[in-house]
């Protein structure tokens, strides 16, 4: 039996359910459970603490991106984003990268995402 705990995170319907934090609190944990079944240890500090925030903050990015337009979030989506995400800035005006890179197909997040936060700022 196959667990699917990123799809289960993500269509839970309580009030933390599909949360961005959860889901990538989830993916966070993977690295130290290889880790950890490996037999290496796990101490979270020194050098690797610049690799688990850096892994940490892409993370997060790579579950925002299909969550702002509405799209489902899977390992197999987040890893086509990750494979085919620019290596540079000269890729995203590269012809071949824009029909090749599955990043372009992302649609862009509805305006009212953005918009009630400008709002407050304007109005405070």
């Amino acid at each position: 039996m196959e667990i699917q705990f990123l799809e289960w995170e993500v269509s839970r319907t309580d009030a933390s359910g599909g949360l961005t934090i959860n889901i990538v609190a989830i993916l966070d944990e993977i690295p130290g459970a290889i880790a950890k079944a490996a037999g290496e240890s796990e101490n979270g500090g020194g050098d690797n603490k610049f690799w688990e925030d850096a892994l940490h903050h892409m993370n997060t990015n790579l579950v925002d991106l299909p969550i702002f337009p509405g799209l489902q979030v899977s390992l197999p989506l987040m890893r086509s984003i990750v494979s085919t995400a620019p290596q540079s800035l000269a890729h995203i005006a590269d012809a071949n990268w824009q029909t090749s890179s599955f990043v372009v197909f992302i649609p862009p997040a509805p305006a009212p995402l953005v918009a009630p936060a400008a709002r407050v700022w304007i109005d405070s």
